[in-house]
């Protein structure tokens, strides 16, 4: 059965924190991870890694959906059966997730290749209107960093790659790393109401159908993001979408876009003109994923844009998917692997959809080191 193995503390705003602590070099180590509403650790229950048709429902005041997380060869790190044992949790196998082509996992260098070691999916819907710019996700640390991994910066680096809109800042006070939400994740779809399904929790809420019971991957589809949206200037290349300002139309070079020198079109449109999606009516093909993080990394775009009640949502994180084995504690880039455990203070690796205030928390993903016991 679960017990947690760390001990918590109050703060003065009453979050949960950890006594910071080292890692054993000569103990053997598994991840627990625990899912839940909010970040006060207690509110967390241990989550079943891989086990896609059973994803974690959250059901609050602010946010209804499901949750889950997939790491690769989790089942064969030391530890693993005995671990589920003592976490009240069954055996799995690997998602049948990593089986599936890299087209679908937003691998644009090698479309047959799905070469990820982890993915978190979320699929819900937010109780309250939100516009873009207050929803973020990614990791906030309670405490201060004692010892960053060796290549930080070159991590850092990676993820600004990854993450047009990523903020980072490992050296404060309270480190983190957080994106907007709508940027942050590799894949988007938006459907609307007509898919939800009542709630088996026993709660009232609606909550929207969970579509990966095998393992299938969230489609990038956001049409829906435009559907009222009032962009002025839409300039479709082809190689990506933004919206230009009234300066950049009278410029007599056009051929200029956020994706480099491309040749394009540019169309006007009236606010609240009563027309279909820009995307719908000017492209035979959707936004892609790529598109759609440079557009809303745009904090003109990103204001504009809001999470409705109506429409459900189902995301998709690899975040550096190909880089961290969570299974094992490594990380892996440019040919050299990492202990992160010999760096660890303590902290677990978090990740929580929050405002940008971190005043609301809708989920937090929790992943900690435990110590594999001797039998």
């Amino acid at each position: 059965m679960f017990k947690p193995t760390v001990t918590t503390t109050t703060t003065a705003t009453g979050n949960s924190t950890r006594i910071l602590t080292k890692a054993d070099p000569s103990k053997q180590y598994r991840p627990r991870v625990l899912a839940g509403p909010g970040s006060n650790y207690q509110d967390l229950r241990p989550l079943n890694v891989n086990d896609d048709a059973n994803p974690l429902l959250i059901d609050t005041d602010e946010f209804v959906g499901r949750i889950t997380f997939r790491v690769k060869g989790l089942s064969q790190v030391p530890g693993y059966k005995q671990g589920q044992q003592e976490d009240g949790l069954h055996c799995t196998s690997d998602s049948q997730w990593f089986d599936r082509s890299g087209s679908e996992t937003n691998n644009d260098s090698n479309p047959s290749k799905n070469n990820n070691l982890s993915c978190i999916q979320i699929v819900g819907r937010f109780k309250r209107e939100w516009s873009g710019d207050q929803l973020l996700f990614g990791s906030v640390f309670d405490d201060r960093i004692k010892r960053l991994p060796p290549f930080t910066s070159v991590g850092v680096k990676i993820l600004h790659y990854l993450d047009p809109g990523i903020k980072i800042d490992l050296t404060c006070e309270r480190p983190y790393i957080l994106s907007p939400l709508i940027v942050s994740m590799n894949k988007v779809h938006v459907s609307s109401s007509s898919s939800r399904e009542k709630s088996t929790a026993g709660g009232a809420s609606d909550c929207p159908k969970w579509p990966s019971p095998n393992g299938e991957h969230v489609v990038e589809n956001t049409r829906l993001l435009f559907k009222d949206d009032a962009i002025d200037t839409v300039s479709i290349s082809k190689e990506g979408l933004e919206t230009l300002d009234d300066d950049d139309l009278s410029s007599k070079d056009t051929s200029s876009s956020l994706f480099g020198s491309t040749s394009s079109i540019t169309t006007k449109r009236r606010k609240n003109q009563n027309t279909t999606s820009p995307l719908s009516s000017l492209q035979s093909k959707p936004m892609t994923a790529k598109e759609r993080q440079h557009y809303f990394a745009k904090p003109k775009n990103l204001s504009k844009h809001k999470f409705r009640t109506d429409q459900d949502y189902a995301f998709e994180f690899l975040g550096p998917g190909s880089y961290v084995d969570f299974g094992r504690f490594k990380v892996k880039f440019a040919g050299f692997t990492i202990d992160a455990l010999r760096c660890w203070d303590g902290q677990p690796c978090k990740f929580m959809l929050t405002t940008a205030d971190l005043s609301t928390t809708f989920f937090t993903l929790w992943i900690e080191p435990v110590v594999v016991q001797e039998k």
